[in-house]
C-alpha cells in the first residue's frame, strides 16, 4: 500500500467512524457513506494533501467514490497533475 493509499484509508475510516480500517477494495456504498459523508471525506482529503479536488457535479463524485481504491487513484491523479504544472 502506498503512502497516499494509507492516508486515504485513515481518512475514510475516521470520517465513517469505523472501528476497523477500511480495505482498498471496500465499496463506499457498502459502508453506508451518504452524500454528507462523501463531502466530509472530500474536505479531509483536500486538507490532508493541500489540494482541491474540483469535483464538478454529483455524477462525477459518484463515479469517483465507488471504492476506497478509486478515491485513492483519483487523488493520485490530481497530485500527479499538480506536480507537472
Amino acid at each position: 500500500m502506498t503512502e497516499i493509499e494509507e492516508k486515504i484509508v485513515k481518512i475514510i475510516t475516521s470520517e465513517m467512524r469505523l472501528d476497523e480500517p477500511v480495505a482498498l477494495t471496500d465499496n463506499l456504498s457498502d459502508l453506508n457513506a451518504d452524500s454528507l459523508d462523501r463531502a466530509e471525506i472530500i474536505f479531509s482529503i483536500e486538507d490532508e494533501f493541500g489540494i482541491e479536488l474540483n469535483i464538478p457535479n454529483r455524477e462525477t463524485a459518484m463515479s469517483i467514490f465507488v471504492t476506497v481504491q478509486s478515491v485513492a487513484d483519483y487523488v493520485k491523479d490530481v497530485l500527479q497533475k499538480q506536480a507537472t504544472v
